[in-house]
Order: C-alpha cells, then sequence, then structure tokens
C-alpha cells in the first residue's frame, strides 16, 4: 500500500503524517528512510519483508527523498510499494504536478 503526502506548510503537512501514523502503528513496526539512511539495499530489505522480527507489519516513511537520487530508486519500485502488504507513505514539502501524475495510479 502506498500513500503519497505533501504540502507546501510543512507543520500542517508533518501533523497529518503524524495522525495517520498513531492511526495505523498500532501493532506494525515504524522505519523511516531520509536522506541520510537510504539506500536501495535498505529499500529492497523492507520490501522483501512482510514482517518484521518479531511478526509485526511494517509502515516505511520515505522522508523528502524524491528530489535526490534516491528517486530513481522509488520509481524503479513504485508498483512493488503500492502492491505491498506493508504501509509505504512518501512524504513531501511540495511535488510538482508531473511527479504527482506518475503517482497517480500507484498511490
Amino acid at each position: 500500500m502506498l500513500y503519497l503526502f505533501y504540502g507546501e506548510n510543512d507543520f500542517l503537512s508533518r501533523r497529518n503524517l503524524r495522525r495517520v501514523l498513531e492511526a495505523k502503528r498500532a501493532g506494525a513496526a515504524l522505519h523511516r528512510l531520509n536522506s541520510e539512511n537510504a539506500t536501495e539495499e535498505a529499500l529492497v530489505n523492507l520490501l522483501a519483508t512482510d514482517r518484521d522480527l518479531f511478526g509485526t507489519k511494517l509502515i516505511v516513511v520515505l522522508d523528502e527523498l524524491l528530489k535526490t537520487d534516491f528517486s530513481k530508486t522509488i520509481f524503479v519500485y513504485r508498483d512493488t510499494l503500492a502492491e505491498s502488504k506493508n504501509l509505504y507513505i512518501i512524504f513531501e514539502k511540495s511535488l510538482e504536478k508531473t511527479l504527482i501524475k506518475k503517482f497517480e495510479k500507484a498511490a
């Protein structure tokens, strides 16, 4: 499952993200990938597992990665992210309409 969150107002956008995480987090493990720790290997490992070590579902937040080199990796795995049983959330401060269109069918 793939969600796409974006908004110019960082405070409100992050507050909405926190609300969704609180609602969905019951019984799930939270992972965050950002510009400091995002690698293709980390994403592939998360995609390869339905549940974590303790048997809980995963919620993975891809935090402001579409404007980095990692965006190529996200587009390669876009459909896999959408088809996953785990929840993947792409969070961006702002997005161009062309990027939004690329995610319309998947997210």
